[in-house]
């Protein structure tokens, strides 16, 4: 009986082994048993590693540090992605496909911060938003499928689809800021030199 047993036995850790095994490739039982002890731990996981290797985390803050309601804006040069922060502040991003974005944010009262290179991934970013920016209002006619790209320099500051008929209010830091509005067979810039606290409309007519 005891013999019997014994053999039960082995046979249960064999299939245990052989199962660590083909889960995660070649190696030994005691392994096996480090990965399961690391899992019931919560240590190196790999899901958590996994979301937050292609994210983005941190905080908008004014001048005293005190968290800001803004919009956060990472820009490439072929498109955008837009998150607004949290009551404290806070914004996050997932699933990001680029290893890196410029970053504009902006805040309903005017005020605007941009970094021209965030690497992804990246530690947990604490943003000041301290610059008074100016309005930009623009407007397409005639013409739908374009996009805006914006920029001050060599930093993008803002790239999205250009609605037909639909406006478009943005802030813009102070100085010369290049407005390009592109699509298939088409493109056209302007150069806006703009002023603390002043508005600029821009209207793109297109005859097609």
């Amino acid at each position: 009986m005891k013999r019997l047993f014994n053999l039960l036995l082995i046979g249960l850790c064999s299939s245990a082994l052989f199962a660590c095994v083909t889960v995660h490739g070649s190696g030994s039982g005691a392994d096996c048993c480090e990965c399961s002890r690391k899992a019931k731990a919560g240590e190196g996981g790999a899901s958590e590693s996994a979301a937050h290797a292609t994210g983005l985390r941190g905080v908008v803050v004014d001048a005293a540090g005190q968290p800001l309601k803004a919009k956060v804006h990472l820009v490439t040069e072929n498109g955008s992605q837009s998150t607004g922060t949290t009551t404290g502040g806070e914004f996050e991003f997932f699933q990001l496909r680029s290893n890196s974005y410029a970053m504009t944010v902006t805040t309903k009262d005017g005020r605007i911060a941009s970094i021209p290179n965030v690497e992804i991934p990246s530690n947990y970013l604490r943003v000041p938003v301290l610059e008074e920016g100016s309005k930009l209002n623009l407007l397409v006619s005639g013409r739908q499928s374009l996009r805006f790209a914006i920029s001050m320099g060599d930093t993008m500051l803002f790239n999205f689809s250009a609605g037909e008929g639909k406006e478009s209010e943005l802030v813009i830091p102070v100085g010369k800021v290049r407005v390009r509005l592109y699509g298939k067979d088409y493109s056209e810039e302007r150069l806006v030199d703009s002023s603390l606290g002043e508005r600029t409309n821009i209207v793109f007519e297109i005859d097609e």
